[in-house]
């Protein structure tokens, strides 16, 4: 059986009110707007993950990242695109269910002019299988630490 669950993030800008004060390589927006869809397969033991946002975000989040590294996004090849988001994802996103561990596996990228969606999935470690009828708990900060 597999249940979806939407979940739908806006990231408020407190530049306006000087509440936190803007970076020289970001540009403020009032909102931020990602959307993530989650799928937990309880047959495959796995929770499946599509991220969406927008991509003058995603390429703002991402060259923020590379500031200290004096690098830009879109100087890297797709391969270096590729192992950047995993990177990130892995440092931004977890689950944890009590007595469960997971591990985020990080398949794919794709862009368009609307959006940008990363496609990744959660699967318990060892032998550990999802319990809906316990808790699972979702830590999402993806754009969160950078905007």
């Amino acid at each position: 059986m597999k249940k979806t669950l939407f979940v739908l993030a806006v990231l408020c800008s407190f530049f306006a009110n000087g509440a936190i004060p803007p970076s020289e390589t970001k540009v403020a927006h009032e909102f931020y707007v990602s959307v993530t869809q989650l799928e937990i397969d309880e047959t495959g033991g796995t929770i499946n993950a599509v991220f969406s946002t927008f991509p003058d975000d995603w390429e703002r989040a991402m060259n923020a990242l590379l500031e200290p590294e004096g690098r830009r996004y879109l100087a890297l090849d797709s391969a270096a695109r590729e192992t950047l988001h995993a990177r990130y994802l892995a440092q931004q996103w977890h689950l944890s269910q009590p007595g469960v561990d997971f591990e985020m596996v990080y398949y794919f990228s794709q862009q368009d002019a609307e959006k940008v969606e990363v496609f990744v999935s959660f699967r318990p470690k060892g032998n550990e299988t999802i319990d809906l009828s316990k808790k699972l708990t979702i830590d999402h900060r993806v754009l969160a630490d950078l905007f």
